[in-house]
């Protein structure tokens, strides 16, 4: 995320997806997702909304927040799903 490597943080982000009982896309799922990520790193995570981005297929937006330093950043993932209902990384960004 630091170096703002969106290949890396999809390939983490999906590593957390697969360690999941469940990876079916609802809203149930992305909070055990969301929890799991601080349980796990020194980042703090929020979900900030559920298939909010009205794109085809809908996406859902998950915001981590980190130090570096002396400086806070935040990160926002964009978490949809694929043709059989599975959570799938779309993107990062600020």
């Amino acid at each position: 995320m630091q170096a703002d490597n969106v290949s890396d943080a999809g390939n983490a982000i999906t590593w957390f997806i697969n360690k999941l009982p469940s990876k079916t896309y609802n809203e149930e799922n992305l909070n055990k997702l969301v929890a799991s990520l601080p349980g796990n790193c020194s980042y703090s995570a929020t979900l900030i909304c559920f298939s909010c981005i009205q794109t085809l297929p809908e996406q859902s937006e998950i915001m981590i927040t980190y130090n570096s330093g002396s400086s806070t950043h935040q990160k926002i993932f964009d978490i949809s799903y694929t043709a059989d209902n599975k959570m799938k990384f779309v993107n990062m960004h600020n």
